[in-house]
This record gives structure tokens, C-alpha cells and sequence, in this order.
């Protein structure tokens, strides 16, 4: 199966986003096509408004790790204090604090947050021996842990083996996609499991292979002694598609790849301008939301400290949209 060129329709960059001084972590798009950012650090959550062509800035927050965005409002995982804790926060689109509630046990860190239409928050927790997917009430009730996780030594290299991504499907089911391994679980969101499966694609073979010539070791540490992980294939986010099945984007946009309802691979889309591919950019974190027919990767790049894009992509392969 040779990667498709994906069918470009545009690259929304407003001078405004050029001359905001955010670097945002994350960029989401609500299934309303509203952008919504997660500033690095401590510089909050911000709403792009298209009459104004700027990011409006929403809410102050300590350290916005991943956000949210849907017809009930915006949810947010913040990072609190030292250690640290995480507080799931849920605003208006005007910024007002509506609820907020701290995740239970010690997560280290959070990857996945999804919320679905009675308003259960969905939260990958890498620590948890008793499953890496916690499901929440809207009020903070822990509901039930579902997805096994995957050996590994110690706590530290399970929080990082561990990471995963969330997204929910409309017919029930709920894709955990490991942040650096090619392998999806599917499950109903009763925790029942419906597929487990590894990814197998030159693609994700050649990465698989460079990363380990290089390292051959899985885990190592850190000149500041933090155990990190070494030979991975890195994914960014996942979506759930409208008919059915799912799409996961390559760790710098590189590359989309589309699974169906059984997580099987069916395609696999390579991410241009239209003449250089989408790495070129230096974005990291391409964040994949389907607004309409449309795929919209929202790419951050806080490490680089540059403001961030979207590109917007037709899901049927035809001309642009008006």
C-alpha cells in the first residue's frame, strides 16, 4: 500500500498568529471547527475568533497540559503545583469556569482526554496498574478503568510505555492508540475489548528500524537522571472518521494514516504544501480533529516557540470547499 498524496485545501495562518507572542503545545479544533489552543506553560487557553482574525485569550491556567473542545464547552487537564496533580477543568466558550474535578492516584502524565455526549470525560492514565483509561461523571465520579498496560520494568518506564491517545467513535467504541508504539486497542465503552492491533506498514517499519540501529536500548536516562524512552514510533493524536473507523496522524504530520472500524489500515495519506511535506515546518504535536468533511490538523510547536498553523484537508479527495 503506497501512501496517497493528501488532497490540500488550505493553510489557515492569519497575520494575527504571527504576531501573538503564544507558542501554543496543542491546537484542537471542535467538531464545530472552532480552534482552541493550549498555551505552553503557563500562558492558558485561547479561542480563535475569525472575525477578528486573532487568538483571544480565555483563561489563565497553571499548565494547560491537553484541552478539549465540543458542543458542551472546553475541557481542560491542568497540571497543578509540584508533582503534580491533575485537575480536569470545564469552561464556557466565554472562559467561564463551569466545574472542575482532580484525577485520582498519581497519573505522572496524561495523554488522551475525550468527552462524549452525556458528558463522561475519558483520561489515559499511564500509572495504572488497573487499566490506562479512566472514565469520569461530569461531576468527578470515578466510573471504571479499562485497557490493560503494557509491561514494563518500572513505574517511570510505564508511564511512558503507557501514554495513549483517545478517540470515540459514533457507534459506541473507543480507540486507545500508545503514543509511541503501532498499536491500536478498540473497545466499547462499557471496557469490553473489540480488537487489539499492531500497525504494520514500511512506514512505520522504517522508523521502527532507524530508532533502533541507533539506540538499540528501549529505555535510557536523561543528563538530569529522568528515565526516557529511546527507540519508538510517535504518534499525535487520533479522530474518529464519520462512517466509521478512525485516523491517527504521524508523530510530525508527516503522514495519515486511516484504520477501520476493526482497526485495520485501509490508506494512508502523505502531508504536503504542495511541494514540501509538512515536517518542513518544524510543528510537532499535528493534532487531527474531522470538522465536516474536512480532516484539520492543527500543528503546535511550543518546543520551537513558533506560533501554530492549520491546514485543512477534503476527506472525499475532491476540490476545495467554499
Amino acid at each position: 500500500m503506497a501512501p496517497q498524496r493528501a488532497p490540500r485545501l488550505e493553510v489557515v495562518e492569519p497575520d494575527a498568529w504571527q504576531s501573538t507572542p503564544v507558542a501554543f503545545s496543542r491546537i484542537f479544533l471542535s467538531r464545530d471547527g472552532t480552534p482552541i489552543a493550549a498555551g505552553h506553560s503557563d500562558e492558558g487557553i485561547f479561542r480563535f475568533d475569525p472575525q477578528q482574525k486573532a487568538w483571544l485569550p480565555l483563561r489563565a491556567l497553571e499548565a494547560p497540559e491537553n484541552v478539549w473542545a465540543g458542543r458542551q464547552g472546553i475541557v481542560v487537564l491542568d497540571a497543578v503545583g509540584v508533582g503534580p496533580s491533575f485537575v480536569v477543568k470545564w469552561f464556557d466558550f466565554q472562559g467561564s469556569l463551569l466545574r472542575s474535578f482532580p484525577l485520582q492516584g498519581n497519573p505522572g502524565y496524561v495523554a488522551g482526554l475525550a468527552v462524549d455526549e452525556e458528558g463522561l470525560v475519558y483520561v489515559n492514565d499511564p500509572s495504572d496498574e488497573k487499566g490506562i483509561i479512566s472514565v469520569y461523571g461530569p461531576t468527578g465520579s470515578l466510573l471504571r478503568r479499562f485497557a490493560d498496560p503494557l509491561p514494563a520494568p518500572g513505574r517511570e518506564e510505564q508511564v511512558l510505555l503507557n501514554q495513549a491517545w483517545i478517540a470515540l467513535g459514533g457507534d459506541g467504541s473507543v480507540l486507545v492508540a500508545f503514543r509511541f508504539e503501532p498499536r491500536l486497542l478498540i473497545y466499547r465503552r462499557t471496557g469490553a475489548l473489540l480488537a487489539d492491533v499492531t500497525l504494520e506498514h514500511p512506514v512505520v517499519d522504517r522508523r521502527r528500524e532507524e530508532e533502533r540501529d541507533e539506540i538499540p536500548e528501549r529505555f535510557g536516562v536523561d543528563d538530569k537522571g529522568r528515565v526516557i524512552l529511546r527507540a519508538f514510533v510517535y504518534w499525535t493524536t487520533a479522530a474518529a472518521l464519520p462512517g466509521g473507523g478512525y485516523v491517527l496522524g504521524f508523530g510530525d504530520g508527516s503522514f495519515v494514516f486511516f484504520v477501520n472500524r476493526a482497526g485495520r489500515l485501509e490508506k494512508i495519506w502523505r502531508v504536503t504544501d504542495g511541494q514540501n511535506p509538512f515536517t518542513t515546518f518544524d510543528y510537532w504535536d499535528a493534532n487531527i480533529e474531522i470538522v465536516g468533511n474536512r480532516l484539520a490538523m492543527g500543528a503546535g510547536s511550543a518546543l520551537a516557540r513558533r506560533p501554530g498553523k492549520i491546514a485543512y484537508f477534503r476527506l472525499d479527495g475532491g476540490g476545495p470547499t467554499k
